[in-house]
């Protein structure tokens, strides 16, 4: 039996020593690697989450009072005047991060989204 042999780059005997060796420890490893990978991404996309909960509590709360400083300043096209120029910086914004995924990776469906996001950027500034 092989019930005191231990796993390839690990420090702890085999989960079942009746079937080491088996597909029943080649399962487990894949499910070990796949614990490590959730570990490692999870914080990422719970960061992405957190930023966008917080951009989407504050933002009804810091719109009227940044449109009534608006309505000061100027008129109520001051408010679309604002708004046409956060959503072209924005998209421009897009468009460069697109772009040089697209040159990184040599994916050319990349390069027509960039496109995509340029045009929509030039489209904001005619209406």
């Amino acid at each position: 039996m092989s019930s005191s042999r231990i796993e390839r780059g690990s420090d702890r005997p085999p989960l079942f020593p009746e079937r080491a060796g088996t597909a029943a420890d080649a399962r487990m490893a894949g499910a070990d690697s796949h614990r490590r990978w959730f570990k490692r991404m999870l914080p990422r996309s719970l960061y992405g989450r957190s930023l966008l909960i917080l951009v989407l509590g504050l933002a009804p709360i810091i719109a009227p009072i940044f449109g009534g400083y608006l309505l000061l300043v100027g008129d109520w096209r001051a408010i679309f005047v604002f708004q046409a120029l956060v959503a072209l910086v924005v998209k421009e914004f897009f468009y460069r991060y697109a772009s040089k995924q697209a040159r990184r990776l040599k994916l050319r469906v990349l390069v027509a989204s960039a496109f995509d996001h340029r045009a929509d950027a030039l489209s904001s500034l005619l209406a």
